[in-house]
């Protein structure tokens, strides 16, 4: 929101905020479904683990993501709709070096999606990447994050689209200044 001007007559016309991650948007995928019927937490107890573990996720737009996040060691035991990743383009991520983004362009569908790991002992969770916003939805007997569709705004960016989200945003507005200057409030901002 602009504030007004200090001295009269200086007036501000304000256009319509963009708000712009500089990175990829964050879901994490956080549940499995085993063979057994099972599902839970990958921080849940792991004992008598019957593999292969699916990880189901509805997608309303493949388009809006572009790679699939895990540990290193990982790539050899995940599979997207029945494909391998092991082999697919990889690239490092920001986050930790032992993350690998995989590129998983054409291998998901509009509407449920299964990605597979088939590895025994693997706790570790998996992410998507893109251009999406994310919701905290009700699953099962907790909650369970999920894609959706709606733009980022003002605010606490967990609570609009970003609750893993890692990297910086950029806010920008053009604004129309008549003759002398301007102040402008942005409100309450904290980092962190």
């Amino acid at each position: 929101m602009f504030a007004e001007p200090r001295r009269a007559g200086h007036t501000v016309a304000s256009g319509e905020w963009r708000i712009t991650r500089n990175e990829p948007n964050v879901l994490l995928l956080d549940w499995r479904r085993y063979p057994d019927g099972r599902t839970a937490c990958y921080l849940a107890p792991h004992e008598g683990e019957a593999l292969p573990a699916v990880v189901d996720v509805e997608v309303p737009d493949p388009s809006r993501v572009h790679a699939l996040l895990c540990e290193r060691h990982m790539l050899d035991v995940l599979a997207v709709n029945g494909a391998a990743l092991a082999g697919r383009p990889v690239r490092a991520h920001a986050a930790s070096q032992d993350f690998a983004a995989v590129d998983i362009s054409g291998l998901l569908a509009t509407g449920r999606n299964a990605i597979v790991i088939a590895g025994r002992d693997v706790r570790e969770p998996v992410y998507l990447l893109g251009d999406f916003e994310v919701a905290i939805q009700p699953a099962g007997e907790g909650e369970r994050p999920a894609l959706a569709r709606r733009p980022p705004a003002f605010g606490n960016l967990v609570e609009h689209g970003m609750p893993f989200y890692w990297g910086a945003v950029r806010y920008a507005c053009a604004a129309t200044l008549r003759a002398g200057c301007a102040v402008l409030d942005c409100g309450a901002t904290r980092a962190g």
